[in-house]
Protein backbone atom coordinates (compact mmCIF):
# COMPACT_ATOMS: atom_id res chain seq x y z
CA UNK A 1 0.00 0.00 0.00
CA UNK A 2 1.52 3.26 -1.17
CA UNK A 3 -0.21 6.62 -0.84
CA UNK A 4 0.29 10.31 -1.59
CA UNK A 5 2.43 9.59 -4.62
CA UNK A 6 3.30 12.62 -6.76
CA UNK A 7 4.70 13.30 -10.21
CA UNK A 8 8.18 11.80 -10.48
CA UNK A 9 7.82 9.54 -7.42
CA UNK A 10 8.45 5.85 -7.94
CA UNK A 11 8.15 2.47 -6.29
CA UNK A 12 11.02 0.00 -6.75
CA UNK A 13 10.75 -3.81 -6.75
CA UNK A 14 14.13 -5.52 -6.41
CA UNK A 15 15.54 -8.89 -7.45
CA UNK A 16 12.66 -10.07 -9.65
CA UNK A 17 14.68 -11.75 -12.41
CA UNK A 18 12.04 -11.45 -15.15
CA UNK A 19 13.15 -13.37 -18.23
CA UNK A 20 10.05 -13.16 -20.42
CA UNK A 21 7.03 -10.96 -21.03
CA UNK A 22 4.40 -11.06 -18.28
CA UNK A 23 1.28 -9.36 -16.97
CA UNK A 24 1.19 -7.10 -13.92
CA UNK A 25 -2.03 -6.42 -12.06
CA UNK A 26 -1.88 -3.16 -10.15
CA UNK A 27 -4.55 -1.62 -7.93
CA UNK A 28 -4.56 2.17 -7.99
CA UNK A 29 -6.82 5.10 -7.21
CA UNK A 30 -6.92 8.77 -8.02
CA UNK A 31 -9.74 10.82 -6.56
CA UNK A 32 -9.77 13.60 -9.16
CA UNK A 33 -6.78 13.66 -11.50
CA UNK A 34 -5.54 11.16 -14.06
CA UNK A 35 -2.03 9.81 -13.50
CA UNK A 36 0.13 7.88 -15.95
CA UNK A 37 2.41 5.18 -14.53
CA UNK A 38 5.44 3.87 -16.41
CA UNK A 39 6.84 0.45 -15.58
CA UNK A 40 10.60 0.70 -16.14
CA UNK A 41 13.48 -1.76 -16.13
CA UNK A 42 16.38 -1.59 -13.68
CA UNK A 43 16.14 2.15 -12.80
CA UNK A 44 13.57 4.96 -12.67
CA UNK A 45 15.07 6.21 -15.97
CA UNK A 46 15.37 2.75 -17.55
CA UNK A 47 13.56 1.46 -20.62
CA UNK A 48 9.76 1.51 -20.44
CA UNK A 49 8.30 -1.99 -20.24
CA UNK A 50 4.65 -0.98 -19.91
CA UNK A 51 2.34 1.98 -19.22
CA UNK A 52 -1.06 2.42 -17.60
CA UNK A 53 -3.24 5.38 -16.59
CA UNK A 54 -5.11 5.55 -13.30
CA UNK A 55 -8.40 7.31 -13.97
CA UNK A 56 -10.32 9.34 -11.38
CA UNK A 57 -12.75 7.34 -9.25
CA UNK A 58 -14.32 10.34 -7.47
CA UNK A 59 -13.59 9.04 -3.96
CA UNK A 60 -10.50 7.66 -2.24
CA UNK A 61 -12.22 4.43 -1.19
CA UNK A 62 -12.82 3.05 -4.72
CA UNK A 63 -9.76 1.30 -6.13
CA UNK A 64 -9.50 -0.06 -9.65
CA UNK A 65 -7.40 -2.98 -10.90
CA UNK A 66 -5.29 -2.27 -13.98
CA UNK A 67 -3.79 -5.04 -16.09
CA UNK A 68 -0.50 -4.13 -17.76
CA UNK A 69 1.36 -6.18 -20.38
CA UNK A 70 5.04 -5.97 -19.48
CA UNK A 71 7.42 -6.46 -22.42
CA UNK A 72 10.76 -7.66 -21.05
CA UNK A 73 12.63 -8.05 -24.34
CA UNK A 74 15.98 -9.80 -24.78
CA UNK A 75 17.77 -8.85 -21.54
CA UNK A 76 16.49 -10.25 -18.21
CA UNK A 77 15.11 -7.57 -15.87
CA UNK A 78 16.42 -7.58 -12.31
CA UNK A 79 14.50 -4.62 -10.89
CA UNK A 80 11.18 -2.95 -11.75
CA UNK A 81 10.34 0.69 -11.08
CA UNK A 82 6.79 2.04 -11.27
CA UNK A 83 7.18 5.76 -12.01
CA UNK A 84 4.29 8.23 -11.55
CA UNK A 85 3.72 10.87 -14.25
CA UNK A 86 0.68 13.07 -13.59
CA UNK A 87 -1.26 14.01 -16.70
CA UNK A 88 -3.92 16.04 -14.85
CA UNK A 89 -3.68 17.76 -11.47
CA UNK A 90 -5.03 15.99 -8.39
Amino acid sequence: YVRNISDGNYLGLANLSLKKDCIFEIEANSKEGTAKFEIRANSPQGPILGIFEATPQGVWEDWKTYTVNVKVGIQPVQHIYIVCKHTQPN
